[in-house]
Order: structure tokens, then sequence, then C-alpha cells
């Protein structure tokens, strides 16, 4: 229906005089580049370390990922990763029982961690985590959520391109 409409204007857009075709032609190109909805997803880590009072570490880590991982992957880029002690270079992800972790050998669903003094931790967890969620083992937590992008409501923008074509139409 979208098609039909653009080209309509496309084909009046031909006929009109150059004064009347600039705010044809941004309309033209406001519809031309309206992209389609999608929804990335952001990944929020937070883990926390303490060996009988002498060692603790606590870090915090976020990402986002075009889609819902559902299968072993491994992260090295964060949009935040703060830490109060050695910072995480890199983690790795096995949101269902298919895949093991590389830190501590261990089954999944878990999650490996890898800091920049190279040490790691690898904490199994008790549930998948391949949804939307909140997934806890301890004190640690990933938390996965949706990051829509704005999409303009198609009706509204079908609504300007038809009374713009009746004003045209219109007018000597």
């Amino acid at each position: 229906m979208t098609a039909k409409l653009n080209l309509r204007l496309c084909l009046l857009f031909k006929e009109m005089r150059p004064r009347r075709a600039v705010p044809v032609l941004a309309v033209l190109t406001t519809l031309c580049t309206v992209r389609p909805a999608s929804a990335d997803f952001l990944y929020d880590i937070t883990f926390r370390l303490s060996v009988a009072d002498i060692f603790s570490t606590s870090t915090h880590t976020q990402f986002i990922e075009p889609v819902i991982l559902t299968s072993t992957t491994t992260v090295t880029e964060f949009l935040l990763n703060t830490a109060t002690g050695p910072a995480v270079t890199s983690l790795v992800l096995v949101p269902d029982a298919s895949g093991s972790c590389v830190t501590g050998d261990l089954i999944g669903p878990c999650l490996s961690l890898k800091f920049s003094d190279g040490s790691g931790a690898g904490i199994p967890f008790s549930s998948t985590f391949t949804s939307v969620g909140s997934y806890t083992q301890g004190f640690d937590t990933i938390t996965i959520s949706h990051l829509w992008a704005p999409v303009p409501d198609p009706f509204s923008v079908r609504l300007l391109a038809t009374s713009i074509v009746r004003v045209l139409r219109s007018s000597p």
C-alpha cells in the first residue's frame, strides 16, 4: 500500500512546478527513509566476588546485541564496564544448557569473566537466560531488556501523503 502511494507521489512530482516541488520532495524523502521497526537487547550484568574478606571485586558491564543470545557468545566491547578491582576484558555467555564456560569448566547455562589482571571467574546459573528478564545466581545478575527503536506511525504518514496529494490536485 505504501509503495503504491509513493509511486503516485512520484508521478505527481514529475508534473509539478519547481515552487511546489520542494515541499513535496521533502515529504518524499521522509517517506523513503522511514526505517522498519527494530529491537535491540541490552544486557546488564553485575558480578560480585568475595573470598573470605581477603579479596573482593564487584563489576558492572552492559552491552547491546541485535537479537537475544541463544548460544555461546563472547563479548569484548561494552557500553559500560566498571569494577572495584580488575576490569572485565571479555565475558562468555552460555545462555542455554548446550555449551560450557571457559573459566571453571562449567556446563551451561553459565557466565565466564576474564579480568585485566589475567584472572577469571565462572558462574553457573540454575536456569537458562534466553528471553527478556532478570536472572540471579547468588549476588550475580544478568538482566536482558528490550531497546525499541522509534518508528513513525504508518497511518499518520499515509494521512500526510494523502493530504498533500489532495492539495496539489486542487491547486491550479
